[in-house]
């Protein structure tokens, strides 16, 4: 009889799974439970607002690093090539994915309304409120060429090229799924 070796993703130890599990855990539990008011709109002004965002920064800043500490205790960063540019490029692709994530961490931790005015500093367009006439992918769900063709905007393109890059640096059919459907889930969110 053959011993399984995996619980989730082959050839990773189980120790390196239970980690991961409850670091994933221990983020979820800390963004959702910590802050029974979760959805609740954030205070516009005074002790109160200043009291739930100082709390929620700092509860975001203990994820980053237990997700940070996590992903030291992986194996050291194989090498797949001998050219040393390609290397590089992987290390950075590498960082930027870890950035990226400490940041979906970050923004997972706050009030939904606060996420979205923290986006308004990237884009003044997105503090909009949003009205009937705005468009929205709901308005016409008919599932014909031309439907689909006239949607076709930069959110298609933008899923494509992530799904598509983190191909590349992810490698794992199980972690890029669980990636993948953790993305959608953060964007329902907010």
């Amino acid at each position: 009889m053959t011993k399984r070796r995996f619980l989730f993703v082959p050839d990773v130890p189980y120790h390196v799974q239970a980690t991961f599990v409850a670091a994933f855990a221990y983020i979820w539990l800390r963004a959702f439970y910590n802050d029974p008011d979760y959805l609740q709109p954030t205070p516009t002004e005074g002790e109160e607002r200043y009291q739930i965002i100082h709390k929620n920064v700092w509860q975001s800043i203990y994820s980053i690093v237990v997700f940070m500490v996590t992903f030291s205790y992986l194996q050291p960063y194989i090498e797949t090539t001998q050219n040393i540019w390609l290397q590089r490029a992987q290390r950075m692709a590498v960082t930027l994915m870890l950035c990226y994530f400490c940041w979906l961490i970050f923004m997972f931790n706050q009030r939904p309304d606060f996420g979205r005015e923290t986006l308004g500093f990237l884009d003044r367009r997105l503090n909009k409120v949003i009205t009937r006439g705005m468009h929205t992918y709901d308005d016409d769900c008919s599932f014909t060429i031309s439907m689909i063709w006239s949607e076709m905007d930069h959110y298609y393109l933008v899923h494509w090229a992530d799904w598509t890059l983190a191909t590349f640096v992810l490698r794992d059919a199980y972690v890029l799924h669980f990636w993948h459907v953790f993305n959608e889930i953060i964007e329902l969110s907010f």
